[in-house]
């Protein structure tokens, strides 16, 4: 589950989709 594993992008990637997806929720 660490950031390191996936890299930066994608981490960053999946942060953005978190929080659009959490925005759209609320």
């Amino acid at each position: 589950m660490s950031p390191d594993l996936f890299g930066m992008d994608q981490s960053i990637e999946l942060q953005l989709v978190l929080t659009f997806l959490d925005r759209r929720l609320k």
